[in-house]
């Protein structure tokens, strides 16, 4: 059985052993993925690394490592992975070179908002690294539909536009990837997406893409039957965050 800290902590004073010559110095835990502030949705791979502090003979070497959200536990990463680059720059550490983690983190599972990872790196006499990084889950682009007005009455080949931004203003947010048009569920085609739009950055300083945040598109209403349509714009970013907007045209 591995004695306690306190014993441990005793033992290092009377012996005139400082904290760096024993086993209480936590291992070293890293997050490279996500960055700060990075808005996540679906279903990604988070990783980094973890390696004992200090070079020793006999310290303990990473055992396992935790994934927390918010304070609560959601499993266990794989060890292992290579990191010859790390173990580069911190050489003679056990576990070298493979010291990094990863983890499949279901970030659509947790509520829209601001959240905290956690990872806790244990070594084998128990003592513990910690690391954390905030960010963004399942927070989508916002679409607005300039024209047509809802209810307006298109034909031939009518011009719609309208435009999409970053809901958020963070460190490392996702820039705008496509905007997709689709009339009564079925996808029509591909809005140009780039538009400068000023106007809309003036009220939303600080977006990624500004000022070029407009999106356009011809769209064939003469291939329509007459009646009432539902035109749908849905924008999705480079972390795959989807937002939409509709509104109701007549042919």
């Amino acid at each position: 059985m591995r004695p306690p800290v306190s014993f441990l902590l005793i033992l290092s004073v009377l012996t005139g052993c400082s904290q760096r010559d024993n086993v209480l110095v936590p291992p070293s835990v890293a997050i490279d993925v996500p960055a700060p502030g990075a808005a996540l949705n679906g279903t990604l791979a988070i990783s980094g690394w973890a390696l004992e502090s200090i070079a020793l003979v006999g310290a303990g070497a990473v055992s396992s490592v935790t994934v927390l959200v918010d304070g609560n536990r959601l499993g266990s990463a794989a060890y292992g992975n290579p990191r010859p680059d790390v173990c580069a720059a911190y050489p003679a550490r056990l576990g070298c070179p493979n010291v990094g983690w990863s983890y499949t983190l279901n970030a659509s599972a947790l509520s829209k908002g601001s959240h905290t990872l956690k990872i806790v790196a244990t070594d084998t006499t128990g003592i513990e690294g910690t690391s954390e990084v905030p960010f963004i889950a399942g927070i989508q682009p916002s679409v607005v539909i300039d024209t047509p007005v809802p209810d307006a009455k298109l034909s031939g080949t009518a011009s719609i536009s309208g435009w999409v931004i970053e809901n958020i203003n963070a460190i490392g947010p996702n820039a705008v990837r496509s905007v997709d048009v689709t009339v009564d569920g079925t996808q029509v085609g591909t809005a140009d997406y780039g538009g400068a739009r000023p106007d809309v950055c003036a009220s939303y300083p600080g977006r990624l893409g500004c000022p070029n945040v407009g999106w356009s598109f011809r769209l064939n209403v003469s291939a329509l039957t007459s009646g009432s349509h539902t035109l749908n714009i849905a924008a999705t970013d480079t972390a795959g965050n989807t937002g939409s907007k509709q509104v109701t045209f007549l042919k």
